[in-house]
């Protein structure tokens, strides 16, 4: 919007008139002014105008547009005092630092000469879906900043303080980093653990996973198979989906199943190995196909399918045959064992 006022007001003679006048009240009694201030003025008329809702003239627009913005940074000074006031740091410098200098730009900002700076250049701490701050300028930048910022507050809020603590003890003692210097961000790290988990339904006391977990989560989101309720939930909440399609792409990038452990943090534990059981022989297999049939009861079909079947090749066998109900499959699915159902994901992967 700013370059279609550009070409309306930038050789309008009421815009130079009203520029004049702006550069002459900056000026207050000098009479000299740098050439990079007064394109700086320039751009803030026009950034001022482009937010106006009403308006024919230069001066009926940029009052307008001043008085909107007036309330659009009046309402994000509010956001930043809850920010600053809730925002559980856990001793992360540049989450101070970050929200220090934002509280500075509220003091210094100028909607008359000033409206497009924003200072993103001097905050620190990153967010885990950035604001483009060739897109966003001046209090546009600030209020997409604390906005986003505030989605991952909520979120870090969610998770028990002393799960977040584990996982920044165990960040810093792998990768060898004070976190408190050197995290980029916290809502990312956590986010990743917390969805990790979810995905492979597995206790969330702690969220360090297991390898055999991680690797579940590997195979998953290969499949492309994410719970429904966990869809729903990142249809809900917009900032999370786009946390989830950057983690998506991260653990799609990886060459191998055990380069999962580069993504996620793992819990240090003895040696896991995941063994997958021999099918059964044929004739059981039979005899077993045979008496899921004249089982009537879903149930009592799924009851029994879970005492017979401990291999996955035999489970993934069975599901082949297409011998009981869609539903029935979904039942067994959700109620195999996590071994179970990690082995076969793995096979399918492998014939994949």
């Amino acid at each position: 919007m700013t370059e279609l006022f550009e070409l309306s007001y930038s050789n309008d003679e009421e815009f130079r008139r009203f520029l004049i006048h702006k550069v002459q009240q900056r000026l207050s009694g000098t009479r000299v002014m740098p050439v990079d201030e007064i394109q700086e003025i320039r751009a803030s008329i026009l950034f001022v105008m482009d937010h106006a809702e009403k308006g024919n003239s230069v001066v009926e627009r940029f009052n307008n547009g001043k008085e909107l913005l007036t309330a659009k940074l009046q309402y994000t000074f509010v956001l930043y005092q809850q920010l600053a006031s809730d925002y559980k740091n856990f001793e992360i410098e540049s989450i101070k630092d970050t929200l220090d200098e934002i509280g500075g730009f509220f003091k210094s900002y100028n909607l008359d000469y000033s409206a497009t700076v924003s200072g993103a250049g001097l905050i620190d701490y990153q967010l885990a879906n950035p604001v483009n701050d060739l897109q966003y300028q001046g209090i546009d930048f600030i209020q997409q900043y604390l906005t986003r910022l505030s989605s991952e507050n909520k979120f870090i809020d969610f998770i028990p303080p002393s799960q977040v603590r584990e996982i920044l003890q165990v960040y810093t003692q792998r990768l060898g980093f004070d976190y408190r210097k050197d995290i980029n961000n916290l809502y990312q790290l956590i986010f990743d653990q917390w969805i990790a988990k979810k995905i492979a339904r597995s206790s969330t006391l702690s969220l360090l996973l297991t390898e055999p977990e991680a690797q579940f989560v590997y195979s998953i989101i290969q499949q492309r198979s994410i719970p429904a309720e966990l869809t729903q939930f990142l249809v809900e909440h917009p900032y999370h989906q786009k946390t989830f399609q950057r983690f998506v792409q991260r653990v799609l990038s990886l060459d191998e199943p055990a380069s999962i452990k580069n993504v996620l943090l793992l819990e240090e534990s003895l040696q896991y190995e995941l063994t997958l059981i021999s099918a059964m022989p044929a004739n059981d297999f039979t005899r077993m196909l045979e008496t899921v049939e004249t089982l009537k009861n879903q149930q009592d079909q799924v009851h029994f399918l879970l005492e017979k079947i401990t291999s996955p090749y035999d489970l993934l066998d069975f599901l082949e045959q297409e011998l009981v109900s869609r539903e029935c499959c979904l039942q067994l699915l959700k109620e195999v064992s996590f071994e179970l159902g990690l082995g076969l994901l793995l096979l399918v992967n492998q014939y994949q």
